[in-house]
């Protein structure tokens, strides 16, 4: 941590909530502030209406019950945002804690329950003037099966190719276009807020176990199936692709928040979609890397979507339990 006065931040702007800052640090997407006032987060946006855009959702969530997140602070104006030579600033206290170790059963249960919650309490919102939601897991699984006739030899290969664009195929028969329009529906007359972010740095948990949101500078609106997509596939991967900590997560989750068809149809499309092997196969259209390269990063691209596969077979009962 620097001990200098800081340079980069505008103290003019920070006295507006009375802040001395003594030393700073950037922690992720935001600035750790030592102050007079205690440890403080700073986030700073490029307009006002981004951070107006952050910091709505915090309270819609804070009103419905969820508060285990940053609460904004008012300067002494009454405002919870100000403009400053970078951007515009906002200020909450600083929540210390650690990522949760999603690979063990406990941890990961006390994740999707953190979500439920938030999803729950998102409901109903509703911004105007939001992108329309959109299934980038159906543009994506589309994109690779535009790379069906390329042109690549060897059994490998082959074999890695059609193990890939099965799991295309199967995103596109889960995301029908009357399951898209289901969703579409759903989220225009019920609103709510999908993270979309790494939840591996977004959730947080402190030394008392309290699990905390920290990380609202992505959310879009969306169902909430997306972000438990993202914390299985981090269970997955932390715990070695064995399906205990996953399992107990997904349980709690729908416990808490049971989901309708079109949701647990999307959850599953974006554990299978194959995105790392269609991220290769772009790059070598685009020169990005030679033959060489390509084949290396493909076979573990390949492992990895193989072991996912296996996973994905234990989750999927559980998933669809007493629906199909």
């Amino acid at each position: 941590m620097s001990n200098k006065k800081p340079q980069l931040l505008d103290g003019m702007a920070l006295r507006q909530w009375r802040l001395k800052v003594k030393a700073f640090r950037r922690r992720g997407k935001v600035f750790y502030l030592e102050s007079n006032r205690g440890a403080k987060a700073l986030h700073i946006t490029a307009s006002e209406e981004e951070s107006k855009r952050r910091l709505s959702a915090v309270e819609h969530l804070a009103r419905g019950g969820f508060t285990s997140l940053p609460r904004p602070i008012l300067n002494r104006f009454g405002d919870s945002c100000s403009r400053a030579f970078n951007g515009y600033y906002s200020i909450s206290d600083w929540i210390e804690g650690r990522p949760l170790r999603l690979g063990e059963a406990n941890e990961a249960v006390l994740a999707a329950r953190s979500l439920a919650s938030l999803h729950t309490a998102s409901q109903g919102f509703m911004p105007r003037g939001e992108p329309f939601f959109r299934l980038p897991a159906r543009e994506t699984a589309s994109a690779m099966l535009a790379y069906r006739n390329m042109s690549l030899a060897g059994p490998r290969w082959r074999e890695g190719l059609s193990f890939v664009y099965a799991q295309a195929a199967a995103v596109l028969r889960l995301l029908t276009p009357a399951t898209e329009q289901k969703l579409k529906q759903r989220v225009s007359q019920e609103g709510g807020i999908c993270l979309s972010a790494d939840l591996s740095k977004a959730l947080r948990i402190d030394e008392e176990g309290h699990v905390f949101a920290l990380d609202f500078g992505e959310w879009q609106p969306g169902p909430g199936a997306v972000d438990v997509a993202e914390l299985l596939l981090h269970c997955g991967e932390q715990g070695a692709w064995r399906s205990a900590a996953s399992c107990s997560a997904l349980e709690e989750y729908l416990l808490l928040r049971p989901l309708p068809d079109e949701e647990r149809d999307l959850l599953l499309a974006a554990l299978i979609l194959p995105y790392e092997p269609l991220m290769l196969l772009r790059g070598f259209g685009g020169g990005q890397f030679d033959m060489g390269e390509l084949e290396t990063r493909w076979q573990a691209a390949c492992g990895y979507e193989k072991s996912k596969m296996t996973w994905i077979e234990g989750l999927a009962p559980l998933l669809y339990r007493g629906k199909r």
